[in-house]
């Protein structure tokens, strides 16, 4: 394509600038040629730029897949959580490390403490167990229990758990690390979890209430058994009362109904004498 003389550019400046109106059909024919070449190139050129945007996206997609699958590989072959989260660790930065350690080791004494308490191995005062009591509680109140049931899942870091794994990390900050690192920011929920049954909510007993068999003392059949609380089996047999079974029950109220309903049409039926006498059936 040749470049534009001087002239040309002034006429193309000139009839952009212009309004429509002012312009000669060729002018404006021109003009409107340029709008739609101009807006063509925009077009193709913002293509070519999602284009690149695209494959540039799909080039990191494919190589954080392929550093996926590596990793994979390496979990994979790694024998315990111990190595797994020695591989972690090598992603913080000292500091972070240190701060983590010096929190680990303030919560391993804290669950070695609870620990004895639960197994009655502490060997101190009750006082000193209701002062624990105090501390724990207020130490719960800015921390969470560490997940260490995850290390009942053979090797939890692997893809195949990487749904259970997730769900656990994403509880707390504490379960995240532990997950992660293996560095305890909280209790270990076992331990904490039994102290606080024990020693902080102790369960109440509950009284269930026992229940013994009746028969029905009318039909004696196998199906009138029926379970009933054991203190009205009691009041039954304190008062030397039968027990009968709903049919039964049923069977003798109808028996009753109908009787009452018989009496009640021969009362109405028969005549009386203003001294309540049965008339006789010629008067």
């Amino acid at each position: 394509m040749k470049p534009l003389t001087p002239e040309q550019q002034a006429q193309i400046t000139y009839e952009d600038s212009t309004p429509d109106d002012q312009l000669t059909p060729r002018e404006l024919k021109r003009k409107r040629n340029r709008a739609v070449k101009r807006k063509t190139r925009e077009t193709e050129k913002q293509e070519k730029a999602s284009q690149k945007q695209n494959e540039a996206a799909w080039k990191v997609q494919l190589k954080q897949r392929a550093e996926h699958e590596a990793r994979d590989k390496v979990l994979d072959g790694l024998d315990d959580h111990h190595a797994f989260w020695a591989l972690q660790r090598e992603s913080l930065t000292a500091e972070q490390k240190a701060e983590y350690e010096r929190v680990h080791e303030e919560m391993a004494d804290w669950s070695l403490i609870m620990d004895s308490y639960n197994k009655g191995t502490d060997g101190t005062r009750p006082q000193d167990l209701a002062d624990t009591i105090e501390e724990v509680k207020q130490l719960m109140l800015t921390t969470y229990t560490a997940p260490v049931e995850l290390l009942l899942i053979p090797k939890f870091w692997t893809r195949e758990w990487s749904a259970v794994f997730n769900r656990v990390a994403e509880q707390s900050e504490a379960a995240r690390v532990f997950a992660n690192y293996g560095y305890l920011l909280g209790p270990m929920a076992n331990v904490y979890q039994t102290f606080r049954q024990k020693f902080i909510t102790p369960r109440i007993p509950i009284n269930v209430p026992s229940y013994v068999v009746m028969e029905c003392t009318v039909c004696q059949k196998i199906g009138s058994r029926t379970n009933v609380l054991e203190s009205i089996a009691n009041a039954y047999k304190a008062l030397n009362k039968p027990y009968k079974c709903g049919n039964c029950i049923t069977s003798e109220t109808n028996h009753m109904n109908a009787v009452v309903g018989y009496q009640s049409v021969v009362s109405k039926s028969t005549p009386f004498d203003k001294f309540g006498r049965v008339k006789d059936r010629d008067e």
